[in-house]
């Protein structure tokens, strides 16, 4: 399994909880991060009917993915999305911004009160990828926020 955190703990989880608890807040986690992804995908897939190839970068406590400068490839003619989620996914995304997905990014960050999903700038991915953590963070205060959770203490 995928994890975005070692030490679940550190995120300010409820004491007590059991393994099984503490995976499902993993894969709550990763369920998220697959949203976002998509989010993006289906964004630039329907700007250039190209499949893109994707950047991912994971600091201490956020992951972001970005568009790859790399070629995107013609979707294969077998390739079928169901109808119904990328409508979900792109009404997601135009619901909450104007940005070119090709210079966009989608992101999970987690803090001991909070986790949020959100679309910023492309830009994030390498600032997590060169760990400065004040562009992280000036990066995610200036991106959209799509889903915020408060969890843990205050």
């Amino acid at each position: 399994m995928h994890r975005i955190l070692p030490d679940m703990a550190l995120v300010g989880l409820p004491t007590g909880l059991t393994s099984a608890e503490r995976n499902f807040y993993a894969s709550s986690f990763d369920e998220l991060l697959e949203l976002m992804t998509s989010m993006l995908v289906f964004a630039s897939i329907r700007k250039t009917g190209r499949l893109p190839s994707l950047r991912s970068v994971t600091g201490e406590w956020t992951t972001a993915v970005a568009l790859a400068n790399t070629p995107s490839v013609e979707l294969p003619s077998a390739l079928r999305f169901d109808e119904g989620f990328v409508k979900r996914m792109l009404g997601v995304w135009d619901d909450h911004t104007a940005r070119d997905p090709d210079v966009a990014s989608t992101y999970l960050s987690v803090t001991r009160n909070e986790y949020v999903m959100g679309i910023g700038a492309s830009t994030l991915v390498g600032s997590l990828a060169s760990g400065d953590g004040l562009s992280v963070d000036r990066e995610i205060c200036a991106g959209e926020r799509v889903i915020s959770v408060s969890h843990g203490t205050r």
